[in-house]
Parts: C-alpha cells; structure tokens; sequence
C-alpha cells in the first residue's frame, strides 16, 4: 500500500512540475514537435527492447507473530525481510501507435525474463508461558532466487513536456511463469512456509521519462511495479509470500524503442499546370508503402 502511494505521489510531482516548467519556458504557447511521427512518413508500430534490473522491496520492519502454542510452550518468530540483489530484466516486443487516441498513444506487448532473489532473516523462540523463560533460540537465514519467463500487454499515455521528452504512464497486465526455483530453508522443519504459485497474474502501473535521441530512437527509463494480484487473486494484495514475509517486486528498466521511417519509391513524374507547356515535374509523395 505504501509502495503504490509513493508511486502516485512522484507521478503528481513529475506532472505538475513538468506544467509548470513549461509555463515557465519562453515558447510555451508554441505547439511542440510531435514526438511519434504520423503517417506516411513513419510506419505506425515496430520494436521495441528493455534491458533492466528488479528488485524484492520490503517493509524493512521485523515482524513477530506467535507460530505455536500447546498452552505450555509456545513459538515466536521474529522475521526481517530483505531484497537480496538485484536479479536481471530483460523485455522485448512489439508497439502499435494510435493515431487518432489523445488517451493511449500507443501499446505494446511481448516477452520479458524476470530474476527475483530475496532474503529472511529469523529468530524462533521457545518460550515457556508461566513465566516467559526463553527455553531454546534458533536464528537463520532463507534465501531464494526464482527465475521467470512473462508476456505483458501495455496502454501507454504520454504526456509530452518539451520536443524532445515526455512523461509516459502506462497500466498493463502481465503472466509469469516460474520455470526455475531456487529456495534454501533454514526454518523449514519449524515453521510453516508459503510461496508464489507457479504462474502468477497481476495488473501493473509503470512511471516513464522518455526522451527521443534521433529521429528513429527513443529511450525510456521506466519503473515498474504491480499495483493488483488477479491469479491467485490472494485478496487482491500486490504483493508476494516467500516463506514468512512479503515482497514487492520492482522493475527499473530502459526501454529502447525503433521509429520506422517510410521507404519511397523512385519519384513519379506528374503534369504541372504551372510549368509552361504542361511539362512534368517530379513528386515525392508517389511509391509510399
């Protein structure tokens, strides 16, 4: 929950300081460049690819519950929960440019890989209940680093802030796969333990800032998180179970996106009313495809 408020926090901040940035600018009343190209000088979809890095975020804050209790002894467990390391992204895929959309200037889908690697430290405590005497203490550490294979679908609104930059907000759902797990208990034999199924559905937001290098290239740096968990719905939580705590993916990526210019044709002659005789002069707009 706190996750999904700073996200909606920094997107406000990074709209209402690009408005003001451009009321500020001596050229704010002249109408920009278009950033996506129209027909027929650009074809309206192409490739794309993200290269990029995810990250386990956590509470931070250790959390203690009681795990038994036969009414003379009990368990407690103290559990802090950390990302590991950043594991690797990597996207890529196919954009189509609505052209007459103000709303979603363009989707995309494809293919991704996602490495998700964690932590979690814990204390388990025998207590005797009479008197609180610490009967036994375990500590420990669990670690896991899953691999996953994922399809995405994106609606992407731009906000364009200058000729050449842009914010982009983005809702999209995706599917992942966990074709390879790799999970090391400690506590196994003690505790209880749950883990993401092996495929794993969720509705996502991601938060932009693209500038266009040339002609036929943008970039844009992109956070990206889930925002609901549809399959297994688990009550509508975004984030994952790894043994006894709660992680929250985090994807920074950069996406690299190719505009296709339009290939003509050897020019066409056509007759010139202006040319005296009726001669013909050569066009350009002949041969698009």
């Amino acid at each position: 929950m706190r996750m999904r408020l700073y996200l909606l926090v920094i997107g406000l901040l990074l709209v209402v300081g690009s408005a003001e940035a451009q009321r500020r600018n001596k050229g704010y009343t002249r109408q920009n460049k278009q950033l996506f190209p129209s027909p027929p000088q650009f074809k309206k979809s192409g490739w794309y690819w993200a290269p990029g890095l995810t990250y386990m975020a956590t509470d931070f804050r250790p959390k203690n519950k009681t795990l038994s209790d036969d009414g003379t002894n009990r368990l407690d467990g103290e559990f802090r929960a950390r990302g590991r390391f950043p594991g690797l992204y990597l996207e890529a895929g196919r954009y189509h440019i609505l052209q007459y959309s103000s709303l979603v200037k363009y989707i995309d889908y494809g293919i991704a890989y996602k490495g998700y690697s964690g932590r979690e430290k814990f204390t388990l405590q025998n207590i005797q209940n009479a008197d609180n005497t610490v009967i036994s203490s375990t500590e420990g550490i669990n670690k896991y680093y899953d691999h996953l294979g994922a399809v995405h679908f994106n609606l992407n609104h731009v906000w364009q802030l200058s000729d050449y930059n842009f914010i982009q907000n983005s809702l999209g759902v995706d599917g992942n796969y966990f074709f390879s797990t790799s999970r090391k208990s400690e506590s196994s034999s003690l505790v209880a333990e749950t883990f993401p199924g092996s495929i794993v559905a969720s509705l996502h937001y991601k938060l932009g800032y693209g500038f266009k290098v040339s002609q036929k290239l943008m970039v844009i740096p992109t956070l990206e998180t889930p925002i609901l968990t549809a399959y297994n719905f688990d009550n509508g939580r975004s984030s994952m179970t790894y043994f006894n705590s709660r992680y929250r993916p985090v994807i920074l990526s950069v996406r690299f996106l190719h505009l296709r210019p339009h290939k003509l044709k050897n020019c066409v002659p056509v007759k010139n009313p202006q040319v005296p005789g009726g001669q013909t002069v050569p066009t350009d707009m002949d041969g698009v495809r």
